[in-house]
């Protein structure tokens, strides 16, 4: 048995109906009713509403309970931010720390490349290599650059 679009609109149209006509009437029963037997008690507690907040001298609702809910949780909301923004800087600070010790160590090893280089050069002006002895000129040379 198929059920078309049509007869799915309509019945979608008489539940509607219904469910207003159902919300428009009050729905009355007894605050307590022993009708479960066993000694059953249900009660009913008008939807868990909460009872009126109580009133001060100056005809205004107290609204401590409320103050104290919303420092907690403001203390809460700050703990949680505070978190967030720590993570952030500590990740930001390996980032940079990371690079700092990237251009360390080429610093680290052109230092060491420049302190062999010295050490080369004071080595041959000091004349610790030789590259040969110094030898007088023939006399037959001497003759003619006179």
């Amino acid at each position: 048995m198929s059920i078309t679009r049509e007869e799915i609109r309509q019945l979608c149209i008489e539940n509607d109906r219904f469910m207003a006509e159902q919300a428009s009437e009050t729905i009355r029963r007894s605050p307590v009713s022993e009708s479960g037997g066993a000694g059953i008690i249900y009660k009913e507690y008008d939807n868990s509403a909460l009872p009126p907040a109580a009133a001060t001298a100056e005809g205004e609702q107290d609204w401590s309970r409320w103050e104290a809910w919303m420092t907690g949780h403001l203390a809460n909301e700050r703990e949680a931010v505070l978190n967030i923004v720590n993570e952030g800087v500590n990740k930001m600070l390996d980032q940079e720390r990371a690079s700092i010790d990237r251009d360390l160590a080429d610093l680290r090893a052109e230092n060491a490349e420049l302190k062999g280089m010295i050490g080369t050069v004071l080595r041959l002006y000091a004349g610790e290599t030789k590259t040969g002895d110094v030898v007088d000129l023939p006399d037959w040379r001497k003759r003619d650059a006179a």
